[in-house]
């Protein structure tokens, strides 16, 4: 058995955990959200994106899909998230005129390889930078883990970047191309955003065993500090900028 997926599949007392261990709908009361059932380890990930999507809120669904989680689909989804991203930021700065670049010695270059130059160089810009998508992914994902800890979650690390991944990479590769779109790309960026957010609260849900309630506080008390903190630079810039033009 895979050492990472040990202990996936079991309740706080032992016992299976899995989508066929919730409860069937009492008498008189809704029926219970039931997973899909036998789920196999190798199932394609753009089927599992799918399912998720079209399920946000179903906790089963969720759990269904932590079996098959692999560090090796994680990593390919993040880079290939990374790129989508950089060539989105790329053509962003073409169409706005702000994607031109400074290279030395680049006009001694054949025009095919100034082309090349600086298309590498706008997919090492700030927005496009693998290294820090990956970075950025795998902080976020430990922090969530870690904060589930702290509240009583029971999940592993695998399990709460195998889902966060398999949320972030549709949303955030619609929202980068929607992006390109003037107003439209940023409402419908917005919306894409809060939707990412509920998805991951019950996702936490699901790979900690925490209730929904639980689940929201390790989703949110991440995003108050980085919005509390961008107000904070932003707050800071200003006065620094004020300061300077009142001399």
């Amino acid at each position: 058995m895979d050492p990472h997926m040990s202990g996936m599949n079991q309740n706080p007392d032992g016992a299976p955990y899995s989508a066929s261990a919730y409860p069937t709908a009492s008498a008189g009361g809704q029926p219970p959200a039931l997973a899909p059932q036998d789920i196999p380890a190798d199932e394609p990930f753009l089927s599992r994106m799918y399912d998720i999507l079209t399920h946000p809120t179903n906790i089963p669904h969720y759990v269904a899909h932590l079996r098959g989680a692999k560090w090796s689909t994680i990593i390919w989804l993040t880079v290939g998230l990374g790129l989508i991203e950089s060539v989105a930021t790329a053509i962003g700065g073409q169409m706005s005129g702000s994607g031109a670049v400074s290279i030395p010695g680049l006009s001694q270059l054949p025009s095919s390889g100034q082309a090349g130059l600086e298309a590498a160089s706008r997919l090492g810009g700030n927005h496009g930078n693998l290294l820090t998508a990956l970075a950025g992914f795998f902080l976020g994902s430990f922090i969530y883990w870690l904060l589930a800890k702290l509240l009583g979650g029971q999940g592993s690390y695998l399990q709460t970047a195998w889902l966060v991944a398999l949320i972030t990479t549709p949303i955030n590769a619609a929202s980068a191309l929607l992006g390109l779109i003037p107003v439209v790309g940023l409402l419908v960026g917005i919306a894409l955003g809060v939707y990412q957010v509920i998805m991951t609260i019950f996702a936490m849900a699901a790979a900690h065993r925490l209730t929904v309630g639980r689940a929201t506080a390790v989703v949110l008390i991440p995003l108050a500090f980085a919005i509390a903190l961008i107000i904070f630079i932003i707050g800071a810039s200003v006065a620094i900028l004020a300061g300077s033009l009142g001399k």
